[in-house]
């Protein structure tokens, strides 16, 4: 169309007349009546909604899912090679009564 409207009005209007939509070609006139009848096909057949609700079946599972309890385990407390610490440092209470601040 481009080419079709510049032999007679100049590249500047040929260009604005070949991509504003105003004066379509026989091709974009029958890509507008497909896309057109392809909606009102798809609105016809499926009701408004539907498409998230087979969305979310597709996402979510169909059963009901669980998960296994995790097993307990202890851990025991690190040992750090070459540093000692005094007894009593990792006690699980903190000391009763608290420490007084010298100074």
């Amino acid at each position: 169309m481009l080419i079709s409207y510049s032999q007679n009005d100049g590249i500047v209007k040929a260009t604005v007349d070949t991509f504003s939509g105003n004066k379509p070609c026989a091709i974009c006139c029958k890509i507008q009546e497909t896309r057109k009848s392809e909606r009102n096909k798809d609105e016809r057949s499926t009701p408004p909604g539907s498409t998230s609700a087979k969305l979310l079946q597709e996402l979510l599972p169909t059963k009901n899912t669980t998960l296994p309890v995790p097993a307990s385990c202890d851990i025991s407390p690190s040992a750090f090679p070459g540093v000692s610490l005094p007894h009593g440092l990792l006690s699980d209470a903190p000391p009763v009564p608290p420490p007084c601040r010298i100074g």
